[in-house]
């Protein structure tokens, strides 16, 4: 990862490669909140903060193999 500088009025480039990672497409909107050890936090505006297991690279690979299984017909309805 590399570093970023802070520039005016508080602006930080997000690189191409992490917005996609995080499905932030431009005019997404984002919270920023900072944990008591100083990181701080960005989360889609639009996402219920109780549902966040369901945004984790672990469940959404899960989804995927759903998908692909759907679409391949391996799954009894």
């Amino acid at each position: 990862m590399e570093t970023q500088l802070i520039g005016a009025y508080g602006a930080i480039h997000i690189p191409p490669e992490l917005l996609e990672q995080a499905n932030l497409p431009a005019g997404a909107g984002v919270v920023f909140s900072v944990r008591a050890d100083g990181y701080i936090l960005l989360h889609r505006a639009d996402r219920d903060p109780d549902q966040a297991w369901f945004w984790t690279e672990e469940w959404q690979k899960g989804e995927r193999e759903a998908d692909e299984d759907i679409k391949a017909g391996r799954v009894d309805f």
